[in-house]
């Protein structure tokens, strides 16, 4: 894919000016709207907050993975973070936050609470990488 291309040149040129990056992987997709799923869910009270199976987009989450860990796996120029097995262990992903707000206002697009919960989920992975890559990094 051309886009693949593109992001992958640059990297190397980020690279090339010792510019140490991360690649952070989509976040989970879901085949129907977060917040239509959360209403169906209170009107049958059903009180989980987790997603599986066909309410997600898996084949899509999961072709986006492999693609990346094609292209960015294994380097040392980039970390490639797959969010997938993160936030969706048991492939079972979050639909709200433990005080019921959405994470997505959509199908695939962050609230900023859910955007708050993954950047508490991540920031401790990506400060270990640039640690790792010999970078000095202030807590």
């Amino acid at each position: 894919c051309s886009s693949d291309l593109l992001l992958d040149d640059t990297v190397r040129n980020l690279s090339r000016h010792g510019i140490k990056v991360v690649l952070i992987g989509q976040t989970p997709i879901y085949n129907l709207s977060v917040p239509a799923m959360l209403a169906a869910r209170i009107e049958a009270k059903n009180p989980s907050r987790i997603a599986k199976g066909k309410e997600l987009g898996l084949p899509r989450m999961e072709n986006t993975d492999n693609i990346m860990m094609k292209v960015f796996g294994g380097r040392t120029d980039v970390a490639y973070i797959p969010l997938t097995p993160l936030i969706c262990p048991k492939m079972e992903c979050p639909l709200a936050t433990s005080d019921g707000t959405p994470m997505y206002f959509d199908f695939e697009h962050l609230t900023t609470k859910g955007s708050n919960y993954f950047a508490k989920m991540l920031a401790p992975l990506i400060v270990n990488y640039v640690r790792l890559a010999g970078y000095n990094v202030k807590d």
